[in-house]
């Protein structure tokens, strides 16, 4: 029970941002990896929505639990975690072919008008690796090149995907 309550957010039941670390640092690669790719993802309200609703905390939790529940939602086998206030990261492993389509659900359930909250835009970024690079990347290096995408999707507000890359992983 001690370890479930570490790894998972208690508002949303989605792991957390601990779960996220213990879950890329443990992912088992499927045995025909050949053509896979690891997906991980960020929706994230940002700064703009911290604005609007100024003080009011129930407000970001209300959010916060409708888009946990609009991820789950989505038919896509994609490991959900509330990493802060605003922020979730999903995990995904698959064919490099279904990328695209789990991009755009994701984006799909992002822009539909959450009720009172409908000028919120939630933005998605993501940071993708073939295998077995992406078994070789240390969870902190994953995070911090989907950080990179996460910045700029903000900045632009538009759907940002980095390519991790030796180089990358490098420069990093």
């Amino acid at each position: 029970r001690l370890a479930r309550s570490a790894l998972i957010d208690p508002l949303t039941g989605l792991g957390n941002e601990a779960g996220l670390f213990k879950r890329l640092e443990e992912y088992a690669t499927p045995p025909s990896a050949e053509g896979q790719v690891r997906l991980l993802v960020s929706v994230s309200s940002g700064l703009s929505r911290q604005r609007q609703l100024e003080n009011r905390l129930n407000d970001f939790y209300l959010l916060d639990t409708d888009m946990a529940d609009r991820l789950c939602t989505l038919p896509q086998q994609v490991w959900w975690s509330r990493t802060s206030l605003g922020a979730f990261k999903g995990l995904w492993t698959g064919p490099a072919s279904q990328q695209r389509a789990i991009l755009d659900s994701i984006c799909g359930v992002c822009t539909q008008p959450q009720g009172s909250y409908s000028a919120v835009q939630w933005v998605v970024s993501g940071a993708t690796a073939s295998h077995p690079l992406a078994d070789r990347c240390s969870a902190q290096t994953q995070l911090g090149l989907l950080t990179q995408a996460e910045f700029r999707a903000h900045q632009f507000r538009r759907l940002e995907v980095v390519e991790i890359t030796p180089d990358t992983v490098s420069a990093l």
